[in-house]
C-alpha cells in the first residue's frame, strides 16, 4: 500500500476452472468419471499450476474422489495485442502506442479493438504493455544471436550503456553478449597492453545505475524486488533504457540451480514444467517463468542484440522470447 516490499513481489496467480467440452462432470457426454475439467492458469504467480492441481485432484470431498480428479492443466501466455513499435520509437521515450495500450487496459470494460473486433481481456496482466515502465526497456539475450536471427529485427540503435539502467541477477550480465562487446574495441592501453590484457569493467560499472536482483541467484527473492527495481530504475536521473535478464534462458540454462538434482534427462530442454521437474523444481521453473512474464511485458515483448560496427556498439531491436505454454 505504501510502496515497500513484499514477501512475494508479483502478483496472485490467475486460475479459471471450466468444463472440457462435450464432458460433464456426471460424465454426459463424456468418460464417466474424468471429472470434465480444465484447470487453466491465465497469469503464473508464485502459487504454480502444479502445486493447484494436486490441492484440488487430492481434496477431501466427504470420501469421494478430490474435485478435479482427472482434470488437464493447461498454462497460457497470451499477449493480447502484440505491437513492436521499437523502429519508431527506438530508446528515446515510451511510445504513442505504449500509451494508448496501457490506458486502454486500464478501462472499465476491459476490452480492446483488434482488426476491427473487439477481444476481451479474460485476466490482468494479459496485456503486452501492462508492466511497461515510463521508460524504454529491453530483455538482455544470454547468448549472442544468429546473423538470421538479427536479420529480422526493428531497428539498430547505437548503444550508450551509461544512459543504461541494469537490472541483473546473479552477477549472469557478466556473461552476456553485452557485456562481452562493452569491454571489447577501443585503443591499447598504457604501455601497449592488448585487448585481452586490459582491466575488464564489472556490470555495475558499464552502466549508468545498476541493481542486482538477487546476488545469490534467489529466484524468490527476484520475484520480491523485481516492481521495486523497475519503479527505481525509470526514475534514474538521465536514464534512457532499462536491461533485463532473460530469465527464459536462464530457466532452461544447464548451469541454472533449479536442474540441480531434479532428474532432468538429457535432452529435455522444451520448457513443459508438468513434466521435466519434480518438487521444488517445479516450482523453482514455475517461479523462472512467472518473473520472466512480467519482465517480457515491461518490455513490449522486445529484446536487445548487441553487435559492433567498427567502434561502435549498436543493437538490433527485435521481439523477444514468449513466454512458454503448455497444455
Amino acid at each position: 500500500m505504501e510502496g515497500d516490499g513484499c514477501d512475494v513481489g508479483i502478483e496472485s496467480t490467475v486460475l479459471r476452472i471450466c468444463h472440457r467440452r462435450g464432458t460433464t462432470t456426471s460424465g454426459e457426454g463424456g468418460e464417466e468419471g474424468t471429472g470434465g475439467y480444465d484447470l487453466e492458469v491465465l497469469r503464473r504467480g508464485f502459487i504454480d499450476g502444479e502445486s493447484i492441481l494436486r490441492t484440488l485432484t487430492h481434496a477431501d470431498k466427504g470420501g469421494e474422489k478430490g474435485i478435479a480428479e482427472g482434470a488437464r492443466l493447461k498454462v497460457y501466455a497470451r499477449q493480447a495485442r502484440s505491437h513492436l513499435e521499437a523502429g519508431k520509437e527506438g530508446v528515446s521515450g515510451q511510445s504513442e502506442t505504449n500509451k494508448k495500450e496501457a490506458e486502454k487496459e486500464k478501462s472499465a470494460d476491459g476490452k480492446e479493438e483488434k482488426g476491427g473486433e473487439e477481444e476481451g481481456l479474460i485476466a490482468p496482466g494479459q496485456l503486452l504493455t501492462h508492466y511497461a515502465p515510463d521508460i524504454p526497456a529491453f530483455i538482455l539475450p544470454s547468448h549472442a544471436l544468429s546473423s538470421e536471427q538479427n536479420e529480422g529485427g526493428a531497428a539498430v540503435k547505437q548503444v550508450e550503456l551509461k544512459k543504461s539502467v541494469l537490472l541483473d541477477f546473479s552477477g549472469h550480465f557478466s556473461s552476456s553478449p553485452l557485456f562481452q562487446l562493452s569491454n571489447e574495441g577501443g585503443e591499447a592501453g598504457e604501455g601497449g597492453a592488448q585487448q585481452g590484457e586490459r582491466e575488464r569493467k564489472s556490470g555495475a560499472e558499464c552502466v549508468l545505475a545498476y541493481r542486482d536482483l538477487s546476488q545469490s541467484g534467489n529466484i524468490n527473492e527476484a520475484s520480491a524486488h523485481l516492481f521495486d527495481a523497475l519503479r527505481w530504475a525509470e526514475r534514474v536521473e538521465k536514464a534512457e533504457a532499462i536491461f533485463l535478464p532473460d530469465f527464459c534462458a536462464l530457466a532452461l540454462s544447464s548451469s541454472s540451480p533449479l536442474h540441480a538434482g531434479n532428474g532432468e534427462k538429457e535432452g529435455e530442454k522444451d520448457g513443459r514444467e508438468e513434466d521435466r521437474r519434480g518438487g521444488e523444481g517445479a516450482k523453482a521453473a514455475s517461479m523462472y517463468y512467472a518473473v520472466y512474464d512480467r519482465c517480457f511485458r515491461a518490455t513490449s515483448g522486445r529484446c536487445f542484440a548487441p553487435t559492433r560496427q567498427g567502434d561502435e556498439l549498436v543493437g538490433v531491436i527485435q521481439p523477444a522470447t514468449p513466454p512458454p505454454s503448455f497444455e
